[in-house]
């Protein structure tokens, strides 16, 4: 920061400032009796902290997680309970609408970053405190989930748990943690070597460490006893072309009915198909035919369903699938 070419220098060069008082300082130890000092940078004096908040997930000077914890905790006790008001016996919420409203907004909000503060589960150790500090989150996060469970199917407070996932429709809770890690972990194993974490997804892909091994090693170690190798997966890049690319097929879009019989009565190709999708008397269907030297030869069909569950842009696609099908 102060040395000859240092940030501030260049700040002063770019006419740029930085809030130094906004800083945070984190002395990452696990020594008890460690000194730490604060960090004077120019007239502010920066404080060391127990923990601090990055990208929404906290950071504590030993890398226990306590406070992250501490803090999915809070947010899934608070996300549960506003979602347990609507469940009202005889006015309230359906079964339903309430399993969706805890899988899509109190789960992502309690399991936000399970990847790095939940990885103490996967430890192996022999020390019998060091397995149960590794459980005891999962044990205060699976409370939420039975008191969720509860409210989604009205069961009584002594029903069993098991048995109230199982008429909830909801995984059991360490099931649904690795779950999502291991999303994580086929997110990370899919980044194409352009991104900045290809290479230290590699390495940790390639060796797993004993010691210090970090949140990346367990992740992708649970990958390996999946059976999935993460330097075999197809890689997904970002940009699949560049921004000068056109399309090599040929689009026409007639302006009348009139038009669009003409081009097909001029049109040579052999095989054709014709497809599409709407919706109709509250329905959506699909519907496609394949026609070969003017004759039809194949067709198909299908109904999706509701208009309540189902849009016409779902009937489209699915007339598209129908083509490929037939040809």
């Amino acid at each position: 920061m102060e040395k000859e070419g240092g940030v501030l220098e260049w700040a002063r060069l770019h006419n740029c400032s930085f809030g130094v008082e906004k800083f945070q300082l984190l002395d990452a130890s696990r020594r008890r009796n460690l000194l730490r000092t604060p960090l004077v940078l120019g007239q502010q004096s920066i404080a060391s902290r127990t923990s601090a908040k990055f990208l929404g997930v906290i950071v504590d000077n030993q890398l226990r997680w306590k406070e992250q914890g501490a803090a999915a905790l809070r947010k899934g006790q608070a996300w549960v309970g506003q979602i347990c008001r609507l469940s009202q016996v005889t006015k309230g919420v359906s079964r339903a609408h309430m399993r969706r409203l805890y899988l899509a907004i109190a789960v992502p909000r309690m399991l936000y970053a399970a990847d790095i503060f939940l990885t103490p589960q996967t430890r192996r150790t022999v020390s019998r405190t060091a397995q149960k500090s590794g459980r005891a989150i999962i044990t205060k996060l699976a409370t939420i989930q039975r008191r969720a469970a509860i409210a989604i199917t009205g069961g009584l407070r002594s029903s069993p748990t098991d048995l109230l996932d199982a008429l909830a429709g909801l995984l059991p809770f360490h099931i649904l943690v690795d779950q999502h890690r291991l999303q994580a972990a086929l997110r990370l194993a899919a980044l194409p070597k352009t991104h900045a974490l290809h290479a230290a997804v590699k390495s940790a892909a390639t060796r797993f460490v004993r010691h210090h091994p970090s949140p990346l090693h367990f992740l992708m170690a649970e990958l390996h006893e999946k059976h999935v190798h993460p330097l075999r997966l197809e890689k997904i890049s970002a940009v699949r072309q560049h921004s000068k690319w056109t399309t090599n097929i040929k689009i026409s879009i007639p302006d009348s009915k009139e038009e669009a019989a003409a081009e097909v009565e001029d049109d040579e190709t052999a095989v054709v198909v014709f497809s599409d999708g709407s919706g109709l008397n509250g329905q959506v269907g699909a519907a496609a035919v394949l026609f070969r030297n003017g004759t039809e030869v194949r067709q198909g069909r299908a109904h999706l369903g509701s208009l309540r569950r189902h849009t016409v842009y779902e009937g489209e696609s699915a007339g598209a699938l129908i083509s490929v099908a037939l040809l």
